[in-house]
């Protein structure tokens, strides 16, 4: 029984200093991927910033950030409905933050401001992208805790052929 749990043990730390090599493995520090892809979704990094990783946190607002303001003055500060776009306005779920700027600015509709009639599209791209890739870096998570159990479940059954 005791050899069992030190070989339980000695995996987790395995995993963890794997995890550490990598570093992009998340700790079995107990926190919850849930929440952190919540946060990831609502506010473009908060996820990483929930599990310790300040520079990809940082990294990931400021991109994200200044894509989606370009692409608001690009805009004129109008964001797509349904009626105008769909595949734009559907970008805008990818971030909790996009969508509810999104609707917050949608009084007026997405049409072309004079003057900036050659970098409408433009703009409605860029918010698009930027509710896409936030998406992606919310999966990003998922991928981070997967990668972190599959190398704990490798690194026990390695150890439990070695002793068979």
């Amino acid at each position: 029984m005791d050899s069992e749990n030190i070989s339980i043990n000695s995996s987790q730390e395995v995993k963890e200093k794997e995890a550490d090599k990598q570093g992009d493995g998340v700790k079995s520090s107990g926190k919850s991927m849930l929440l952190a892809a919540l946060l990831g979704w609502l506010i473009p990094g908060a996820g990483h910033l929930y599990l310790g990783k300040q520079w990809k946190a940082l990294f990931f607002f400021m991109v994200l950030v200044f894509t989606y303001l370009t692409g608001l003055y690009f805009t004129g500060f109008r964001t797509v409905s349904w009626g105008d776009n769909q595949f734009y306005y559907i970008g805008n779920y990818g971030s909790g933050a996009t969508l509810f700027l999104g609707n917050v600015l949608s009084q007026e509709k997405a049409h072309p401001v004079e003057g900036r009639v050659e970098y409408f599209d433009v703009g409605l791209l860029y918010t698009c992208v930027a509710g896409l890739l936030n998406a992606v870096i919310v999966l990003s998570l998922y991928e981070l805790a997967a990668y972190a159990y599959v190398i704990g479940i490798a690194t026990l059954v390695i150890q439990i052929l070695l002793k068979g």
